[in-house]
């Protein structure tokens, strides 16, 4: 996963922008230019350099610490450069246990940013053979922060490709859901990837057939492509719509992202398509956990 900040601008942020509105939008834009640079953790005491883990998207791994024979942590250091001097740095620790489950803790921290930013989360990248769609949230129409009084807490089913719903004339972000509580991903062999908060709180999410890059570049519909894979985003926070039906009314506060440091936690598990999300949540997935594991091993 990569720290992820940007929105294919929406309508509201396209048509009658001040000048002020302008800037804002630019910066946001901006950030999806800028090259993703990524630097090695050095811990104290480094066990061994992983093999295992991937290294996609230029991260080095390094296995930074063996709580326990049940538990492993590593953490590595990313920033996503924009420009005039924009960055947004994201600490990645993932906490590895022993029945599969991920716990990644994430530490977003903005610099020299606008004073707020479409989001603040995570995107994942996975094969678009992972169609079918499960979540606990707000549904089933899309919502966001400043959009949910027409909408139900409900566990609903789709596909990603039916998220993607082309409703509006020009491509632009669409299909966030507030208030989720656990998302699935799930293929045509049985795999599932469940995602969910680590610290009981609501997060929003997306999963759709196209990156934010590709809705913002297109003009048309049709002028997406697929490119093989689902992407999605959980996010911590994701700026609401705002008004612009006679010129634009930013969102208010409560449902704005302002560009400040940010801490969240996120559960990752490969399961079966059968089985029960909420079995995630009901586990104990605390990297405190280690201690107390430890100690009835002495």
């Amino acid at each position: 996963p990569e720290a992820h900040t940007f929105r294919a601008p929406i309508d509201n942020e396209r048509n009658n922008w001040v000048e002020k509105s302008r800037r804002h939008e630019e910066a946001w834009i901006r950030l999806i230019d800028g090259q993703y640079t990524v630097y090695d953790v050095q811990a104290e005491e480094v066990l061994a350099t992983s093999n295992t883990v991937s290294e996609a998207n230029g991260w080095k791994p390094q296995v930074v610490a063996q709580a326990c024979p049940q538990m492993i942590r590593v953490s590595v250091l990313g920033a996503v450069n924009a420009g005039h001097g924009a960055r947004v740095d994201h600490r990645l620790t993932y906490t590895i246990f022993g029945d599969g489950t991920i716990r990644l803790d994430n530490q977003i921290t903005p610099h020299r940013c606008p004073q707020s930013l479409a989001r603040i989360g995570i995107r994942l990248v996975v094969s678009d053979a992972f169609n079918a769609l499960q979540y606990a949230g707000l549904g089933p129409e899309e919502n966001y922060a400043d959009r949910c009084n027409g909408v139900l807490f409900g566990h609903y089913a789709s596909t990603v490709k039916q998220q993607y719903h082309g409703q509006y004339l020009r491509p632009q972000a669409c299909a966030n859901h507030e208030k989720t509580r656990w998302v699935k991903l799930s293929a045509k062999d049985g795999i599932s990837i469940v995602a969910a908060s680590a610290d009981g709180s609501d997060m929003s999410f997306s999963a759709l057939p196209y990156s934010d890059e590709q809705m913002a570049s297109a003009k048309h519909n049709y002028e997406l492509k697929a490119d093989g894979k689902t992407y999605l985003c959980l996010d911590k926070q994701q700026t609401g719509v705002g008004n612009a039906s006679c010129g634009h009314v930013f969102p208010m506060d409560y449902a704005t992202t302002f560009a400040q440091p940010t801490m969240f936690s996120v559960l990752l598990k490969a399961t079966d398509a059968k089985d029960d999300p909420m079995d995630l949540l009901r586990g104990v997935y605390e990297p405190s956990l280690a201690s107390k594991v430890e100690a009835t091993h002495n």
